[in-house]
């Protein structure tokens, strides 16, 4: 458990929790006097509803109290170990990931930022038979009124061979739209290994308020992740967190007109980087 929540859970439970499964093979971990909330809620839903009576046998019949031992660590039994077996098998790895944000002022819309974002990454398919990997981006529109968010350029390659390539224009008539997002996905077939360099890029621009947090979600497990974030240092405060592991696997390096992070731990799929950013209020005195 990071080390800045053990210290809180210590303090609100005695390092008492509950560890309970999920449908998509993962496990929620609640502390013990938030669990015995929600599992009264779930108790209460009607039980002649099937879908209730199945939430009710997967989250309550699986629930088990756990304690944090002196190092802050949590032994699962073995039924919670093979419950999240599928969630740890995969068959694609991004064995290099490299995204970059570029946070820019937007003319004529105070209160936000242009943010342009390439995500950059290498992938090996460890599964011993070919797959199709599905090459996606994603995109919301809802945080500037009116939605303004593009993806711009798509291309995958394989020792530099395209296999995928689309340009904005192309691009707008393949995405698709549900309510406020919009989507693209393209099926790259990749041989076992050993196989070529297989690369995958995506750029896209977002408008987005600006002061906000901004998740990276990895979908697949990363070996090697380097975050770069180019912004102007005199208007804006930005910081990297992770949702999975201590700050200190975070190694940083100052830029002339930004930062840069590389993260010294594999992410496992669900896991994310944060970004956020804070624009200084006029008049603020900068602190160096």
């Amino acid at each position: 458990m990071p080390t800045r929540h053990r210290e809180r859970l210590r303090e609100q439970c005695g390092g008492q929790l509950v560890i309970t499964v999920d449908r998509d093979q993962c496990l929620l971990i609640y502390p013990l006097p938030e669990w015995e909330q929600i599992e009264r809620r779930l108790m209460a839903l009607p039980s002649l509803q099937p879908q209730a009576r199945r939430l009710q046998r997967l989250m309550v019949g699986h629930a088990t109290d756990l304690e944090l031992d002196a190092h802050g660590r949590l032994l699962l039994p073995p039924e919670l170990r093979e419950h999240i077996l599928g969630y740890l098998t995969t068959d694609f790895v991004r064995r290099r990931w490299f995204v970059e944000y570029r946070i820019d002022e937007w003319p004529n819309k105070p209160g936000f930022i242009r943010l342009t974002t390439l995500s950059e990454y290498e992938l090996e398919n460890r599964s011993g038979s070919a797959k199709d990997c599905a090459f996606e981006a994603e995109l919301d529109e809802s945080y500037f009124p009116g939605g303004e968010a593009r993806i711009c350029h798509v291309s995958a390659s394989v020792d530099g061979r395209s296999l995928v390539e689309y340009n904005e224009k192309a691009i707008k008539a393949l995405v698709k739209r549900k309510g406020v997002k919009m989507y693209f996905t393209e099926k790259v077939h990749v041989p076992p290994q050993p196989h070529g360099l297989y690369r995958f890029t995506v750029e896209y621009i977002e408008c987005l308020p600006d002061t906000f947090e901004s998740p990276f979600v990895a979908s697949i497990p990363v070996l090697d992740t380097t975050v770069r974030v180019l912004y102007p240092k005199n208007k804006f405060k930005l910081d990297l967190t992770l949702s999975f592991a201590e700050e200190n696997v975070l190694l940083k390096t100052e830029l002339v007109d930004g930062d840069q992070w590389v993260v010294n731990s594999p992410i496992l799929p669900g896991q994310c980087l944060f970004a956020r950013w804070t624009k200084f209020d006029a008049g603020t005195p900068l602190v160096s």
